[in-house]
């Protein structure tokens, strides 16, 4: 009954309540931790800012946090504002209106068991190791450049005997 979008949604925000809560997120440690795109996960996260449920720290050193509480974040709660489709229960037609009252218990178990658990009971404190919680190391630090290197040949097809005759001599 859920998209993988919601899902995701759902697995980021418990991701997140799993690493410590004093320092940022990145969208790259949360891509090591769930195995999916970085730049899946930046339209993700930008759904889960826009639905106010993380806040964004920007610059070095920067990433998301959680903008709630995990433990009174409900999973329904989420899925409701990011998932548009399942606010409101399907419009009734005369092939359906036979067991709209069936439909309708669905819906409400749905609901019901997925407003009776939040985010914090899947969150796993202890598990992020704490250079992938989006740590940034200290000071920067340039590599040396890599010597250029520049063929030896011709730049056109037309100095090809100008450059043949050249390298002869």
């Amino acid at each position: 009954m859920l998209s993988n979008k919601t899902k995701l949604c759902v697995k980021v925000l418990v991701a997140m309540a799993s690493a410590p809560p004093s320092r940022p997120v990145t969208v790259q440690a949360l891509s090591d931790r769930l195995h999916v795109s970085v730049s899946h996960l930046e339209s993700i996260t930008r759904i889960l800012r826009l639905a106010g449920f993380v806040r964004a720290a920007r610059g070095p050193g920067g990433g998301y946090f959680l903008a709630c509480d995990a433990d009174t974040l409900t999973i329904w709660t989420v899925v409701e504002r990011v998932d548009g489709a399942l606010r409101e229960p399907p419009p009734l037609s005369a092939k359906t209106a036979p067991i709209a009252s069936l439909e309708a218990a669905i819906r409400a178990t749905f609901i019901q068991a997925l407003s009776e658990h939040t985010v914090g009971e899947y969150a796993q404190p202890g598990t992020w190791e704490p250079s992938t919680a989006g740590s940034v190391a200290p000071g920067f630090r340039l590599r040396p450049m890599p010597a250029i290197v520049r063929p030896l040949a011709p730049n056109s097809v037309f100095e090809l005997s100008s450059f043949a005759r050249a390298r002869a001599a």
